[in-house]
């Protein structure tokens, strides 16, 4: 997956899983995600993080009995029960329409928002209630060669455990489609000292997985090489290194738009 983004005058280019498309990239600025710790393309900066994974070899029965029996296990029975079905999208007007969704959840929370182009390239399932209104969804990218499928965005209502139930199809989703990996999308561990991410680490935790790391490699051309390790110290020290707080900070100062 690849994505553009404008960030006032500068173009970011993001790769996902794809180092030879990082290494190749024209733009001013280019980000790649990977669960390589070391890579062949020079760049100047290197962020590691941690996230939750799934072994996804695992039976659906041996996944489930490692969730958690209260929050995750009855959330989803609970959900099953009240009407809650989940469905990847079946086109552009279920993509517009959660786009239209998070555009609002994005406002709400002060987030950057995402391009409806970006959708295009994920797996988008899509939670309804039993009358089919829309609760929420969860984009999901994967890795070129059918190994890791990471949670990217998601948005939901918070009612009915829509949130539970889209990870664990999420999870059945991806194992059929001879996944190995389910990688949660990044988690803030409470040894990392932060505040605020309580809530999402608890979410992702329940499900039973492991801690894994991954890495961001971030590399300019030009002058702009000694800016961004001018950036990097400055989040490193002044931000201590939370990067996610950082670039919804910017995203509130300079508009970050799809490019």
């Amino acid at each position: 997956m690849q994505t553009r983004r404008r960030i006032g005058p500068l173009t970011v280019a993001t790769y996902w899983y794809d180092e030879a498309a990082f290494a190749q990239s024209p733009t001013a600025l280019s980000v790649l995600y990977t669960q390589q710790e070391r890579i062949a393309t020079a760049a100047p900066v290197r962020i590691a993080a941690t996230t939750y994974v799934l072994d996804l070899t695992k039976t659906e029965d041996e996944l489930l009995r490692a969730f958690d029996k209260k929050s995750a296990q009855y959330a989803i029975r609970r959900a099953t029960r009240d009407g809650v079905t989940v469905a990847l999208a079946a086109g552009d007007d279920d993509r517009r329409a959660f786009h239209a969704f998070y555009a609002e959840f994005a406002r709400s929370k002060q987030i950057p928002e995402i391009a409806l182009a970006d959708l295009g390239q994920c797996d988008l399932l899509l939670a309804r209630d039993g009358e089919g209104s829309l609760l929420g969804g969860s984009a999901f990218v994967r890795s070129a060669d059918r190994t890791v499928y990471r949670y990217k965005y998601g948005a939901t209502t918070h009612r009915l455990n829509a949130n539970d139930l889209l990870i664990w199809e999420a999870i059945r989703h991806a194992k059929a489609a001879g996944f190995t990996v389910f990688d949660f999308g990044g988690a803030i561990l409470p040894s990392a000292g932060l505040s605020g991410y309580e809530g999402h680490h608890h979410f992702k935790k329940k499900f039973g997985g492991e801690v894994a790391s991954y890495y961001c490699f971030v590399r300019a051309r030009g002058p702009l090489s000694w800016a961004l390790r001018a950036v990097d110290l400055v989040v490193r020290r002044g931000w201590r290194g939370d990067y996610n707080r950082f670039v919804n900070a910017v995203g509130r100062v300079i508009p970050i738009r799809s490019g």
